[in-house]
């Protein structure tokens, strides 16, 4: 499955109870932000999450994969993403739990305390 934007939008209407045209505001105003940071030069940083950060990559010399023809590469600038320690420990175990979704702790030890997620198939 992909998390689209609409999904993300879908998940808030039927949490929140919010319309669909202000959770889909909502989620747009949340992915404009991040690019507006990454633009500006930030570092966008999301807890238990993880970082985005933006590089600027030098120009070089490279090569036409097809006919390996040299070209100059151009200087550029892209993001990177290191994710958080949570989510990776999160994705490791096959559980993840929002923040929002601790109100039991009983519940909360036993999913965490869950394996390895099964070998793919």
């Amino acid at each position: 499955m992909t998390v689209t934007r609409s999904a993300l939008a879908n998940e808030l209407l039927d949490r929140l109870g919010w319309s669909s045209r202000t959770c889909h505001e909502l989620v747009d105003i949340f992915f404009a932000e991040i690019c507006a940071g990454l633009a500006a030069g930030d570092k966008v940083q999301l807890p238990r999450f993880g970082v985005f950060v933006l590089r600027e990559k030098k120009a070089r010399p490279g090569r036409n994969p097809r006919t390996g023809e040299p070209r100059d590469i151009a200087a550029r600038r892209v993001v990177t993403f290191k994710t958080s320690h949570h989510l990776r420990k999160h994705c490791n175990r096959g559980v993840y739990l929002p923040p929002m979704d601790r109100g039991n702790q009983e519940v909360h030890d036993q999913l965490t305390t869950v394996g390895p997620p099964p070998e793919p198939q």
